[in-house]
């Protein structure tokens, strides 16, 4: 899950939260706890 992270904080530095978005509900799936975080984060940067 380390590579979503990056992933993750290089969008938010992007300002492209329309592929966080994208990518909370790809991995929501998979890892809803990390997905949780991802949109905790998400938030705070808002």
């Amino acid at each position: 899950m380390t590579k979503v992270v990056v992933f993750a904080k290089s969008c938010l530095k992007n300002g492209t939260k329309a592929m966080i978005l994208i990518l909370i509900m790809l991995t929501s799936n998979v890892d809803h706890v990390s997905s949780q975080k991802m949109l905790g984060a998400l938030q705070v940067s808002g």
